[in-house]
């Protein structure tokens, strides 16, 4: 397939040389023989539940475009995922120097199913490439001259039942970053080479006084700490960078006729209002408010939200639903063990950082519905086990009262941190993941 690499002005150009100098991230491909990089959101199990309604059979002549693919944190996670099926994965950069590293990390997997393509997803419309499935674009659009111009290209390239998983900045979260990139471009010279500018960016942090907005917040993005100049350079010296506000990133998915259908783990919880006021009357106030101005609301309260992670697509009926009882409910493979672990305990306590520990006891329907999750009961199947087991108690709970307290503890988990997902039977077994 022929290569691209139009540059549309100087600055894209600038932003080409930076990649090519600074691959980014930062990634040694000798590392693949001891750790798999799991890239949220090109998760299938959560893709298929949000995404597809559960029913996606990922066997079937599934197409995968990462758009901005970088290094190949994505583009390998979707692979080996995907290693046992036909599926088609293209990956897409600008950086030749960025694709030769991804391609290393995929030589080191055996993995035969990414397609490399070295170009600008701003060429997308000129591909000829056939529609795609799912399109990554993670740390990507903000970067552009012209983000609605990409987000454009991209939702060309979409199929009609297909789904974005989207990544762009967050504006109060980074506000200390953004006054350290004022900072540095008012210290280095414009004829100074990317070595020197990192050098002198790693001088001035570390005599930052602790007044400073970057050095206050910097518990919210460690990266700069990582070895090498990559990520000093990626998040203090680059030459295009814009962020959104939730109310921006609405604006922004309108354009193009995209819905937001749900935020990644990572900040999920901080675009909640409740999950800081305790004020009742104030909630029940925020609580009647259109969804997208009460997590606006939640953004400006927590103030912790670097970046938005969520999938989009043009529909709006998406998500598996609990009240179709031929779905598999199924416990994600991080949350297995855990769950395990305190089925039999009287209090459920859970840990999942960056989220919040959440402690609750759950009822005896909703326990005993859990403990039968095994990713083949249907949830018809599991309410009508439940029903049998607590046949014999001095109060038993009818079958609708065991689906409300099996359906509410379901959403809770499913909301909190996707630690329970649907799954239907059209989309087959669970593929396997050696890793």
């Amino acid at each position: 397939m022929a290569e691209t690499n139009e540059c549309h002005d100087e600055t894209t150009e600038t932003v080409r040389r930076q990649y090519e100098d600074y691959p980014y991230p930062e990634r040694d491909p000798q590392d693949e023989r001891k750790r798999l990089l799991k890239s949220f959101p090109a998760t299938l199990e959560t893709m298929n539940h949000y995404c597809f309604k559960g029913r996606r059979d990922f066997r079937k002549g599934f197409r995968a475009l990462v758009a901005g693919g970088g290094t190949g944190d994505s583009s390998i996670w979707l692979a080996e995922q995907l290693k046992t099926t036909d599926a088609i994965i293209i990956h897409l950069d600008i950086s030749k120097a960025s694709i030769e590293v991804a391609k290393a990390r995929a030589d080191v997997r055996d993995l035969t199913n990414i397609i490399w393509m070295h170009g600008s997803l701003l060429d997308l419309p000129k591909m000829d490439l056939e529609p795609f499935d799912y399109i990554d674009c993670t740390g990507v659009l903000h970067h552009l001259g012209d983000p609605p111009a990409g987000l454009a290209a991209l939702r060309g390239s979409l199929a009609a039942e297909g789904c974005m998983g989207i990544m762009v900045y967050g504006q109060y979260g980074r506000t200390g970053i953004y006054q350290m990139q004022k900072l540095m471009r008012l210290i280095n010279n414009e004829r100074d080479d990317s070595h020197q500018k990192v050098d002198n960016t790693r001088s001035v942090l570390a005599d930052l006084p602790p007044s400073n907005w970057f050095k206050r917040g910097e518990e919210l993005i460690q990266d700069h700490r990582k070895s090498g100049g990559t990520e000093i350079f990626d998040m203090l010296l680059h030459s295009r960078d814009r962020a959104y506000t939730v109310d921006e990133l609405y604006e922004f998915f309108d354009t193009s006729g995209l819905n937001i259908v749900q935020f990644s783990t990572r900040f999920r919880e901080y675009y909640k209002p409740e999950h800081f006021l305790q004020d009742e009357a104030l909630l029940t106030r925020i609580g009647k408010m259109e969804l997208r101005r009460q997590q606006a609301i939640g953004e400006l309260i927590s103030g912790v939200i670097v970046m938005h992670m969520c999938f989009v697509s043009p529909k709006t009926d998406t998500v598996a639903d609990f009240d179709d009882h031929d779905n598999i409910p199924f416990f994600l493979r991080k949350a297995r063990k855990g769950f395990r672990s305190i089925l039999d305990k009287p209090t459920w306590s859970i840990k999942a950082p960056p989220l919040p520990p959440l402690s609750f006891i759950p009822t005896k329907p909703a326990r005993t519905a859990f403990k039968l999750i095994d990713g083949n009961r249907s949830i018809g199947q599991i309410v009508e086990l439940v029903d049998k087991q607590l046949a014999n108690q001095p109060s038993r709970p009818s079958v609708n009262e065991i689906l409300i307290q099996f359906k509410a503890l379901f959403r809770l988990l499913c909301e909190w941190g996707d630690l329970v997902l649907l799954r239907h039977p059209d989309a087959g077994d669970e593929l396997p993941l050696d890793a």
